[in-house]
């Protein structure tokens, strides 16, 4: 039996730091731990934006420099009835009420993507799915790259129709609330606690010859009684004082 010769074993040798190739793949592995981090945190920040483009009560969108839908939470889509794919890829006044605000809304955003103005609010009106006519509010503002180029648009739509209904009912009982003052056979007057008039009818000017509301504002009322009559009309306002 032929016996070979013992060879004494070594130690592999450690890699030297100096040696180019280690220092090459300590760099790789930080650029991947970086990246990592990264990526978990731009991940984070994404669910993050998700909860809350989700959870607040205002309709958002998003479309391109040509009008396109490109965006829509869920509330945006719940107040006009239409699903996500109904919606998104369509003009944004495709869903005007009528064919003069489409095309007002066209000029509109032809001009603002030329000129970039300024950002304000819009109202107007557009017919849901269900066919009800709603009124809304859009609050906007422009989508940038990195480059600070306008690439879109991201906007709040706001259903304001209750709320115009409420203003509308609100004028309308005003003016009929001025009519019925104005109209009346009697002085009307309001004063505050000391008795100076803040606001009276055209039926209190004529009787007392006042010409205009101003001249009489801030006069207190008792001096439009007869002097005898002062003390008395002046009673109940004393009495209250006392109490």
């Amino acid at each position: 039996m032929v016996r070979l010769p013992h060879k004494k074993y070594q130690k592999p040798k450690s890699p030297s730091k100096k040696d180019p190739n280690v220092k090459r793949t300590e760099k790789d592995v930080k650029r991947i731990v970086i990246h990592k981090k990264n990526e978990d945190v731009l991940k984070e920040t994404k669910e993050r934006y998700r909860l809350i483009i989700e959870t607040i009560p205002y309709g958002i969108g998003e479309c391109d420099t040509s009008g396109t839908i490109t965006f829509s939470n869920n509330i945006l889509l719940s107040i006009i009835g239409y699903n996500r794919s109904e919606y998104i890829g369509k003009k944004i006044w495709d869903f005007f009420e009528s064919e003069e605000e489409r095309q007002g809304l066209e000029i509109y955003f032809s001009k603002i993507v030329r000129e970039k103005s300024i950002p304000s609010p819009f109202i107007s009106k557009m017919r849901t799915k269900d066919g009800r006519s709603i009124t809304f509010q859009v609050d906007w503002n422009y989508k940038r790259n990195q480059l600070s180029n306008v690439t879109g648009f991201v906007y709040v739509f706001t259903d304001i129709t209750d709320r115009e209904r409420s203003e509308k009912d609100l004028r309308n009982s005003e003016a009929r609330y001025r009519t019925l003052v104005e109209t009346s056979p009697y002085s009307i007057i309001l004063a505050d606690l000391n008795g100076n008039i803040t606001f009276c009818n055209q039926q209190t000017l004529r009787s007392h010859g006042f010409e205009r509301l101003e001249d009489i504002l801030g006069t207190n009322c008792f001096d439009l009684f007869a002097p005898e009559s002062r003390q008395r009309a002046a009673l109940p306002r004393l009495c209250h004082r006392r109490n």
